[in-house]
């Protein structure tokens, strides 16, 4: 893949067609891999702290019961998810508008604010949900 045609920030595509393997691109393309490496790990991460969280809940008994029957567990686990995908959708799209060579900054500055977000809520519910033990050294939420 050769390197994209870098364009002033606001500049309309060239009218002239491109030859084939180039690119329309107004981010330079260290930032292009920045941002697409960003929201890929933090889709990662997301899904990561899921599996943590999950294990968690199946496993923690309160009252005779585990904590992960509780319907506000369940609904907290299931947005989680729910952002999830919609973080792998965004970085996926991003890959393929790059790998045909389109311009693809509206579509990773999505996909960066939605993994980033919903990574940063995940954290939070974990640590929540883990209790004193989730603000502890040894515990990985």
């Amino acid at each position: 893949m050769t390197e994209p045609e870098l364009l002033p920030a606001g500049a309309p595509p060239p009218k002239r067609p491109l030859p084939p393997g180039t690119s329309v691109c107004r981010l330079p393309w260290n930032s292009i891999t920045a941002l697409l490496l960003s929201a890929a790990e933090a889709a990662g991460g997301i899904a990561g702290v899921l599996s943590v969280m999950v294990d968690y809940l199946n496993l923690r008994t309160t009252f005779g019961r585990k904590i992960g029957s509780y319907q506000s567990l369940k609904h907290t686990c299931a947005e989680i998810l729910v952002g999830l995908e919609r973080s792998r959708s965004h970085v996926y799209h991003a890959a393929s508008l790059i790998a045909a060579g389109e311009d693809a900054e509206i579509a990773l500055r999505m996909a960066k604010v939605e993994a980033g977000d919903t990574f940063a809520f995940a954290g939070d519910r974990a640590v929540q949900f883990h209790g004193g033990f989730g603000f502890t050294y040894e515990c990985d939420a």
